[in-house]
């Protein structure tokens, strides 16, 4: 076979930007939206329980979703500045209850296995176990008897198929696999 000069000029300069370009996942430094998520995350924090508030101004705490996200955000997203904000959160939940913050639904983000289906939730009042009574601090667990439909909740239809890829399940019911 012959290939034209001008052919084999353009492969190489292809090669060259494909190899020499840096992936986007390879970014090390964050972005102002970064910056003003971390911002953000940390203006909700009440340093007395090592918690984020719900909103800017309440007493009202998540264990899991709300800290069990934020905990990860600031440790994996904020790490140049906010770390150890994550780390105060994270030894806040494991410290006085909740399983860590997993609620069997929300860890799913974090490649944590869940139970599937996603069961229906039972909500606890921990505040008691942080001894910081002027707050209310709540678990949401989905522990509960019956389950939640995939097909009615969104965000139960993406833990789902969070927890279906971390499994290593590609299939889909009702549909051919993709080719």
């Amino acid at each position: 076979m012959r290939f034209r000069l001008g052919s084999i000029v353009l492969i190489v300069l292809f090669l060259c930007s494909t190899l020499l370009s840096s992936p986007v996942t390879a970014q090390t430094q964050a972005g102002p939206g970064q910056y003003n998520a971390c911002n953000f995350l940390t203006s909700l924090m009440n340093s007395n329980i090592g918690l984020l508030a719900e909103t800017r101004g309440s007493q009202k705490y998540n264990v899991a979703s709300d800290n069990l996200l934020a905990y990860n955000a600031l440790i994996i997203i904020c790490k140049g500045v906010y770390a150890s904000w994550g780390g105060t959160i994270n030894a806040s939940i494991t410290g006085h209850c909740c399983d860590r913050g997993y609620d069997n639904m929300h860890e799913a983000t974090l490649g944590i296995p869940i139970r599937l289906p996603v069961a229906a939730t039972n909500t606890y009042n921990v505040t008691m176990r942080f001894q910081y009574y002027t707050a209310r601090i709540y678990y949401e667990n989905h522990n509960g008897t019956g389950f939640l439909s995939d097909a009615q909740y969104g965000d139960v239809a993406a833990y789902t198929a969070l927890e279906l890829e971390r499994e290593g399940n590609h299939t889909v019911d009702g549909l051919p696999p993709a080719t």
